[in-house]
C-alpha cells in the first residue's frame, strides 16, 4: 500500500564449503582482482584503525591488521564467504557503543551465529531504510567535520 522495500527473505543457516570448487589452474586470471581488492581492503582498514587510534591514544600494527586479514580471507574463502576488511560502518558501531576490546568482534560474530541460525525469518518485513539508518547513525560520530573545515581553509 506504501510501497515501502522489505528486506525479504534471508536464507538461514551457514555458508556451504566451498575449498573443493577451487581451481587453482586459474589463478592467473584472479590475481590482478585479487592484489586490488586486498590492497583497497587493506588500506580501508589502516585509515579506520589510525582513525579510530588517534581518538582513542593507541597505536596501529600495520603487520598485524595485514596478517589478520589475510587469515580471515583464507578461511571464508572456503565458506563462501565475501572478502573481509576492517569494516568503517562495523568499527562505528563498536565505538558509539563503547567496546574497548576484540571481545566485542567474538560477541558480534556470536550474534551474528545465532541470527543467522534462528532469526533470519525476522527480518522478512523489515523495511530497507531501518538498515541504512542503523548505519548511518553510527557513521556519523567518525566524520571530522572540524578537520574538512580545517582542510579547507
Amino acid at each position: 500500500e506504501y510501497h515501502v522495500k522489505i528486506v525479504g527473505d534471508v536464507p538461514s543457516g551457514l555458508f556451504p564449503m566451498s575449498i573443493q570448487h577451487w581451481q587453482f589452474g586459474k589463478i592467473a586470471q584472479v590475481i590482478p582482482t585479487a592484489l586490488s581488492t586486498c590492497l583497497i581492503g587493506y588500506m580501508e582498514s589502516i585509515a579506520i584503525g589510525k582513525n579510530l587510534a588517534a581518538k582513542h591514544g593507541y597505536d596501529i600494527d600495520a603487520g598485524q591488521e595485514l596478517l589478520a586479514l589475510g587469515v580471515s580471507n583464507l578461511v571464508g574463502s572456503m565458506f563462501s564467504c565475501y572478502p573481509v576488511t576492517g569494516s568503517f560502518s562495523r568499527s562505528a558501531v563498536a565505538n558509539a557503543t563503547g567496546a574497548l576490546t576484540q571481545l566485542s568482534g567474538m560477541i558480534t560474530a556470536l550474534v551474528m551465529l545465532c541470527t543467522l541460525m534462528f532469526l533470519t525469518s525476522l527480518f522478512y518485513y523489515l523495511p530497507s531504510f531501518v538498515l541504512a539508518a542503523i548505519v548511518i547513525s553510527s557513521i556519523i560520530p567518525l566524520v571530522a567535520y572540524d578537520e574538512c573545515l580545517k582542510l579547507w581553509r
